[in-house]
C-alpha cells in the first residue's frame, strides 16, 4: 500500500488548509533542483533544498491574512449553526458573516482556541536541517524532481480549493459542509501525483 507521508525529509504538509497559491501560472512549490534529477541521488544538500521549497511554498500560502481569515472563519461557523434539531442542522449564514468581521476587526468571538498559531510559522523550517538523503527510503524511490514537485504543487492546490469551502456561505447546507469539510485527502487521486505514488511507494507526504 502507498503511504501518504514524507517523512523522509522531514517536510510535514499542512494539508488541511492552505490560504493561497502564490502567483497565478507560478507553482508554489520550486526547489532549483534540476527536473530529472532522481531522488534517490538527492544528497543531504539537495533534500534540504526541496524540503525548504515545501516550507517556503506553505508558508507563503498560509500568510498572515489568510490565516487571520481562516481562523475567523472557523471560529465564526460553529456559532451559527443550530443543532437543536440534529437531524436538520439549520446555518445561520448572515450571523457567521457578522461574526468574522468582528473577528477580523480584533474582537474576540469564542473562547475557543484559533485553529492556527497567528504568530508562527505553519511549516517549521528547522525542520529541514534535520533531512537527510541517500541512505534513507529515497533510496528507493525511482521518482524525479519534478514528480515530486508537480505532486506538491497539486496537492497545495487542491488545499486551497478546499479552503475556499470553509466559509459562512457553506452555512446554507451545514450537512454538506461539514461532510466536504473533513474529507480525506486521497493523493493517489490527483493525477499529478501518480508517477510520484507508483515510484515511491514507501515515501510518506501527509504526517
Amino acid at each position: 500500500m502507498t503511504k501518504t507521508r514524507l517523512t523522509t525529509v522531514a517536510c510535514v504538509f499542512l494539508l488541511a488548509w492552505a490560504g493561497g497559491c502564490g502567483d497565478a501560472g507560478s507553482p508554489a512549490i520550486a526547489s532549483g533542483l534540476p527536473a530529472d534529477q532522481k531522488l534517490s541521488t538527492l544528497d543531504d544538500p539537495g533534500v534540504k533544498r526541496l524540503c525548504s521549497s515545501l516550507a517556503d511554498g506553505f508558508n507563503h500560502a498560509y500568510g498572515a491574512a489568510e490565516k487571520k481569515r481562516f481562523n475567523c472563519n472557523a471560529l465564526a461557523i460553529p456559532l451559527s449553526i443550530d443543532d437543536s434539531n440534529p437531524s436538520q442542522p439549520r446555518g445561520d449564514v448572515a450571523m457567521c458573516k457578522q461574526l468574522v468581521t468582528r473577528c477580523l476587526n480584533g474582537e474576540s468571538i469564542s473562547s475557543e482556541k484559533p485553529p492556527l498559531d497567528p504568530d508562527a510559522d505553519v511549516f517549521d523550517t528547522a525542520q529541514c536541517d534535520e533531512a537527510q538523503g541517500t541512505g534513507t527510503e529515497l533510496k528507493q524511490c525511482a521518482a524525479n524532481v519534478s514528480s515530486f514537485e508537480g505532486c506538491a504543487n497539486a496537492l497545495l492546490d487542491e488545499s486551497v480549493r478546499r479552503l475556499s469551502i470553509i466559509d459562512c456561505d457553506g452555512l446554507v447546507d451545514v450537512d454538506r459542509l461539514k461532510a466536504m469539510a473533513t474529507a480525506d485527502l486521497d493523493i493517489s487521486g490527483l493525477p499529478e501525483c501518480k508517477v510520484l505514488t507508483s515510484q515511491c511507494p514507501d515515501l510518506e507526504l501527509v504526517d
